[in-house]
């Protein structure tokens, strides 16, 4: 069964969501395409980083790309930060990526200039 609804996202554009077997499917819109693709591709960086998935970190993820999340920002930023952390865990994703939508960061060039800038602020090297 295929569902379209038109919906407005965070550039105010308008993007079309596609209801295929119960899993959305975000065409349009923000800076990315939300695929399933796009989708397996977090869940195998998860996986190989040693965090655990579940069908709300793919509700998650959904979102996050819809919203116009780079996948680069969740697998090489969120997920990489994540795998270093004592206990790495989903939630842990999901406090990174609060952060980055509170600052505005949702392509991995935004990210990797805040870095930047905060690195010099301490007087260090950012990467």
């Amino acid at each position: 069964m295929q569902v379209n609804e038109r919906i407005n996202d965070r550039t105010s554009t308008t993007s079309t969501r596609t209801v295929e077997n119960n899993y959305p499917v975000w065409v349009g819109g923000g800076s990315t395409t939300t695929t399933r693709t796009d989708v397996a591709r977090v869940q195998a960086a998860c996986t190989d980083a040693g965090i655990s998935w579940s069908k709300q970190a793919a509700t998650m993820t959904q979102r996050w790309l819809a919203e116009g999340f780079a996948v680069e920002v969740l697998i090489n930023y969120a997920i990489e930060e994540t795998a270093l952390a004592p206990y790495p865990s989903f939630r842990y994703v999901a406090a990174i990526m609060r952060r980055l939508r509170e600052e505005g960061l949702y392509t991995m060039r935004d990210v990797t200039r805040s870095e930047m800038q905060r690195a010099a602020r301490r007087g260090e090297s950012a990467f």
